[in-house]
């Protein structure tokens, strides 16, 4: 076993977004099989700075927790079970004319869609960039000013703006997330980030086409 933290990440990764559809609504067990092994990845990239992966963490647990728990409030529904968009749609239902409050209420399963949709375009944007050729360091301070620092108050902001420059270099990113006994060979590591970074892309433009069209991209800070 190795003890590198996250390895075979991007291997994992990879397989559990091929058990995502996202041909129609996609299906809430499936996303969150895949969100439920995103954490390991923030151990490969901010491993110096403790504080930072704990806190990206919570965040996760947190969102799973609130879509497990409003999945079961809400039951399967009938005829077919109930997706990320069925969820979304029958919370704004339930809500009648307070729906747009949802943004800054962390007990609806839609504000857990957004943050982990954003948590996970910000990963997605991130990998994107250092497929690119761009050094993570540089690739994590872009993506998370594009993507998280709209939403962050200022001291998180400052904190986890700070951590990106904490980042390692691609080898060593790479090295974590890849191969657990050797290092990956430059089309080893182009495979592994493009069997993840397609279809994980795919899955958070969807996601965030969807909050879009239903006014649920609200612009409430964490």
């Amino acid at each position: 076993m190795s003890d590198k933290p996250a390895s075979l990440w991007l291997v994992t990764m990879a397989k559990k977004l091929e058990g995502v559809d996202v041909s129609g609504e996609i299906d809430i067990d499936q996303y969150l099989t895949v969100i439920e092994a995103i954490p390991p990845i923030y151990d490969g990239l901010f491993a110096g700075v403790p504080i930072v992966p704990g806190q990206l963490k919570n965040d996760i647990a947190f969102g799973i927790k609130m879509m497990t728990s409003k999945k079961e409030e809400l039951g399967e529904g009938s005829p077919k079970k109930l997706t990320l968009e069925g969820m979304v749609t029958k919370e704004k239902a339930a809500k009648g004319d307070k729906w747009k409050k949802m943004g800054g209420d962390n007990k609806t399963g839609t504000r857990g869609i957004l943050w982990l949709n954003r948590a996970t375009t910000f990963i997605t944007v991130l990998m994107e960039k250092v497929a690119g050729g761009m050094e993570p360091s540089a690739a994590g301070a872009e993506a998370y000013a594009t993507i998280l620092k709209p939403y962050h108050g200022w001291m998180i902001s400052k904190v986890v703006g700070s951590a990106m420059s904490s980042a390692p270099k691609k080898e060593v990113i790479l090295d974590r997330l890849g191969h657990p006994d050797k290092p990956l060979t430059d089309e080893e590591a182009k495979a592994q980030l493009a069997a993840f970074v397609t279809p994980m892309k795919a899955l958070v433009t969807k996601i965030s086409d969807f909050l879009e069209k239903e006014g649920c991209n609200f612009p409430d800070k964490a």
